[in-house]
């Protein structure tokens, strides 16, 4: 990332420039931040073309489905990327995540790393584990839960495309007006004198979990605990594409709160009927398999390995050359076709 920052790629064609979205290759990576914006710093050149900002055409739209029924649109659903005009001088851009939808890929992250437990500690607390079959959990007391640092401003991460002076909004911090509101459990661990607490107790009995970018807007890891101990995720990070979310309907289990939203998180928690947290706390069970890597590390709650994370991943890379050869036979159709029309 400081490479990135600092400009070092720039020696390199756009085409194999990590921080160029007009690379030709993908990033398999688990920060889905597209954060590709102005910057204030020297022109980038690339060669004698200076690297702009512009407009990329969408990649083909797959429709990515799954043997548990879970389909979702593809990379063009969401606006395209923004991409590179070399052919005339423009505002100056910079990344540091880089990531390019329809290109990239967000990926689950493997055990015992930050915020991952090991398989052991997801059999103990998962409301999926046989082992918890028949288990009374807690009553869901907590409405909205969230412990970790928060950090008053971004100046501990002045290197981010996201800080643009003293002033520069931190989305965590966003979040502790409603420290105070019933129902909210926000535990700042910045302060020191703040009480530690058991995180997954309390996910186990939240019915909102919130999950922010990492602290200087590294890869937001809380939605793979809050998805195995059924606590809804709120995700709320900028410029967000969410784990093999060409393949995982996300909105029909989670709520994407962005972080411009954050202020009317109490409307917005109060506004999901009974219902409708019921349908999405389901969801949380056709899901859960595809955010870990069975297949590599071991079915921790009796899964079956064929439809883990690397399933997923060889479904969102099949379903974008289904799309690749479907958008090339159309075009050659429509040549041929057009020819056909020409001729005497």
């Amino acid at each position: 990332n400081s490479e990135l920052v600092l400009g070092r790629y720039s020696k390199y064609p756009a085409d194999i420039n990590p921080a160029s979205p007009s690379r030709a290759w993908a990033i398999l990576t688990h920060n889905g931040m597209a954060d590709l914006r102005p910057t204030r710093a020297p022109p980038i050149h690339i060669g004698r073309r200076l690297l702009a900002s512009t407009r990329f055409p969408a990649a083909p739209s797959p429709r990515v489905s799954s043997p548990d029924g879970v389909s979702s649109p593809g990379a063009s659903s969401a606006p395209g990327v923004p991409s590179a005009d070399v052919s005339s001088p423009g505002p100056v851009s910079r990344c540091v995540n880089c990531f390019q939808r329809g290109k990239d890929i967000v990926l689950p992250f493997q055990p015992s790393t930050t915020d991952v437990p090991s398989c052991a500690e997801i059999r103990r607390v998962s409301v999926f584990s046989p082992e918890n079959k028949g288990r009374k959990w807690p009553r869901r007391d907590i409405l909205f839960f969230y412990a970790g640092r928060i950090h008053p401003s971004l100046e501990h991460a002045r290197f981010l495309t996201y800080y643009d002076g003293m002033r520069s909004k931190h989305v965590r911090a966003e979040i502790l007006p409603h420290a105070n509101l019933p129902g909210f459990v926000i535990v700042n661990s910045y302060n020191k004198s703040v009480r530690r607490v058991d995180a997954h107790a309390h996910m186990l009995r939240s019915r909102f979990c919130w999950v922010p970018p990492g602290q200087r807007y590294g890869d937001a890891r809380r939605h793979i605990m809050s998805v195995f101990t059924g606590c809804i995720p709120v995700l709320s990070i900028p410029d967000n594409n969410n784990t093999l979310d060409e393949l995982l309907p996300w909105s029909a289990f989670s709520l994407l709160v962005p972080p411009d939203q954050l202020p009317r998180l109490p409307h917005i928690l109060a506004s999901v009927t009974p219902a409708a947290e019921a349908r999405l706390r389901a969801g949380l069970g056709c899901a859960w398999h595809r955010l870990w890597f069975s297949s590599i590390y071991g079915a921790c709650l009796g899964e079956d390995p064929a439809t883990d994370a690397f399933d997923g991943l060889l479904r969102v890379l099949g379903a974008r050359a289904a799309a690749w050869r479907g958008a090339g036979n159309s075009a050659g159709a429509a040549a041929g076709g057009a020819a056909a029309g020409g001729a005497p």
